[in-house]
């Protein structure tokens, strides 16, 4: 991706708003607008500065006290070069509006915060500032990007996490991850971007989110929804919502003709303990729910509904059993 200094980009915007921008200077500036949407803002907020202040060839305008700081700066003759009042009107117009914007771009950088959270082992709990929650499953991570000035966030993950955005917050949330991207729309929202996948899953439990790249609209997702992009095929899809992918957040468990042995490798990942079966059980089929109860009696309503003997260890478990109740 080229890189563009700031103070180019300010001269590039100043001499765009004021039409003396070249065919190669416009395109320049539209590359350096589709690298980002904070870009293209950047500029848009820049219009619109200049077109509130209404400047034109017919207004009276003092060059004078503007000009004055930058003429010393050329070697153009005014009486020589052929342009007229109107042209250094103009100029004098884009060096203030050259301020104004490197005072906004300034004002803007300022404002902006940065937090990194790594997860290793254990899952961890994030509270941002502004009461937006992250609940980071083991080996991920989330770099935060905020600013406070233009109520913007972009989260940048590496992992596994979900997501719950406070409703009374005016900040617009972005997740990236893998070059796509996860728009919140006040919601609780779920992400799986591992690297030895195929494919990064978004699953809505509450609000509605859109998943999409940059150059790909993506799709709409609401709540009880999951989205899929494949990465091979380059596709977004709609797949089967799985409310247990949210009990890192939830604590909530909801299991309906289960093997014993993906329901007890759920609860082992989520409490972050050891769970071991032994015996011929772990194809034993269960339904049953869990509502935020402490894994010791999560196993003990197991043991009793299947007719195991529970026990502890050093590390954590044991369900013992002959056969399925």
């Amino acid at each position: 991706m080229k890189e563009f200094a700031p103070n180019h980009i300010e001269n590039l915007i100043a001499k765009y708003l004021v039409d003396e921008a070249s065919s190669e200077e416009i395109r320049e500036l539209q590359d350096w607008c589709a690298q980002s949407s904070d870009n293209q803002r950047h500029l848009d907020e820049a219009q619109l500065i200049f077109q509130k202040a209404q400047i034109s060839e017919k207004d009276k305008f003092d060059t004078d006290a503007a000009w004055a700081k930058v003429r010393p700066q050329l070697t153009l003759d005014n009486k020589s070069s052929g342009f007229g009042i109107g042209f250094w009107g103009k100029i004098a117009a884009a060096f203030v509006l050259f301020t104004a914007l490197s005072y906004l771009f300034y004002d803007q950088v300022s404002s902006k915060q940065e937090f990194s959270y790594l997860s290793q082992d254990q899952p961890s709990q994030v509270i941002l500032p502004d009461q937006t929650q992250i609940a980071l499953l083991p080996h991920s991570e989330a770099k935060v990007i905020w600013n406070t000035k233009s109520k913007t966030g972009k989260i940048l993950l590496s992992g596994e996490a979900t997501f719950s955005m406070d409703s009374q917050s005016d900040t617009q949330w972005l997740v990236e991850t893998e070059n796509l991207r996860v728009e919140d729309i006040g919601t609780v929202f779920h992400v799986v971007s591992l690297s030895e996948r195929d494919s990064v899953e978004v699953s809505v439990l509450e609000g509605a989110v859109r998943f999409y790249s940059e150059s790909d609209p993506g799709i709409a997702l609401e709540a009880g929804q999951k989205g899929i992009y494949s990465k091979s095929a380059k596709q977004f899809l709609k797949g089967d919502f799985q409310s247990n992918e949210f009990a890192f957040h939830t604590k909530t468990f909801d299991f309906s003709g289960e093997s014993l042995q993906s329901v007890v490798d759920l609860l082992s990942k989520v409490y972050q303990t050891e769970i071991q079966l032994s015996g011929p059980i772990s194809t034993c089929q269960i339904t049953v729910r869990f509502d935020r109860e402490e894994l010791e009696t999560a196993l003990s309503i197991l043991a009793e509904t299947m007719g195991l003997t529970l026990t502890s260890t050093e590390k954590g478990y044991l369900l013992n059993g002959e056969a399925c109740y």
